[in-house]
């Protein structure tokens, strides 16, 4: 496992005990900025090898696999894929990376990075970093004065999923994009947290004729909702500490992109995306209002 990958897991067993652990919570656990530590856990940023000196003791980890760790992250950081990966993904949540494309394609425009400092109010410092991370992807060409844009924002999906971009690689029409994201992102499912699950799963059967099978050693009780026009869900027991709740189930080809769209559209992260122990990957985020979500992808069929 990446160091990362051991965040999100330890970060995960810790909301499945505690339903209120949150990410700061974690962040203070380990005596980190939780900014920082998002930015880790979501892959926008690798860890150093002295932050994973730092942090694997507070993990759990031996000397030895800290030591390995740090050496893998070490190698990866000079990995041309990661480091697209990585760009990619600064350019997809932090908007004035698209900010500056949409400006360079003006007929004012001036290729001068305070100028451009002043019009989207950044540092001078914060252009140039983005403006390098642009042309390493092949968004925005630098020649001496003149700053050509190369394509639009929707070639960094692309990058996302094939690690590198190809200079001169089509990108799929934004339009076309985002009928694919809308297609591939149905409620499959519902769930119901509860306090009395046996009294709830009773009152749902007597109101509206629903079929609720016998929960199971985890006490889960299947729920048929009796139509083909409808969706099925299930009923589980809150937690002590937790509280009663209905939590819709997302399916989505891409639980790590469903959580980046959540949180760009200003939700939250509960828990990072995990590999359940049947396969299914999954995902839990909230809306603004605090209200969970269930980020689903079930496991390769063979």
């Amino acid at each position: 496992m990446r160091f990362r990958e051991i965040l999100q897991a330890e970060l995960a067993r810790r909301c499945a005990k505690n339903e209120r652990y949150s990410l700061r919570a974690f962040a203070r656990a380990l005596g980190i900025d939780h900014s920082t530590l998002s930015q880790i856990i979501r892959g926008r940023r690798s860890a150093s090898p002295a932050a994973i000196r730092r942090l694997g003791p507070k993990l759990g980890l031996s000397a030895e696999r800290i030591e390995v760790l740090a050496s893998q992250e070490r190698s990866r950081a000079s990995d041309p894929e990661e480091r697209a990966l990585l760009d990619a993904s600064r350019v997809l949540t932090e908007r004035h990376h698209l900010a500056i494309l949409e400006l360079a394609r003006l007929g004012d425009f001036r290729p001068d990075s305070r100028w451009l400092g002043r019009v989207l109010g950044l540092s001078t410092d914060t252009v140039n970093v983005a403006i390098a991370r642009l042309a390493r992807l092949h968004l925005i060409e630098l020649a001496g004065s003149t700053w050509r844009v190369v394509d639009t924002g929707a070639v960094v999906s692309t990058v996302l999923r094939h690690a590198s971009l190809e200079p001169g690689s089509p990108a799929p029409p934004v339009a076309a994009q985002e009928e694919e994201k809308s297609m591939e992102s149905p409620v499959m499912q519902f769930q119901i947290l509860s306090k009395a699950p046996e009294g709830v799963a009773a009152f749902y059967s007597r109101a509206f004729g629903w079929r609720v099978r016998q929960d199971n050693a985890l006490g889960y009780r299947a729920v048929e909702t009796g139509s083909s026009k409808g969706i099925g869900g299930g009923i589980w027991p809150a937690p002590p500490e937790g509280h009663s709740a209905v939590q819709l189930m997302v399916e989505m080809s891409d639980v790590a992109g469903g959580v980046a769209r959540v949180q760009a559209a200003g939700g939250r992260v509960i828990m990072p995306p995990q590999v359940l122990p049947d396969g299914d990957t999954l995902a839990i985020v909230a809306d603004p209002e605090g209200l969970t979500i269930g980020l689903f992808r079930p496991r390769p069929t063979a």
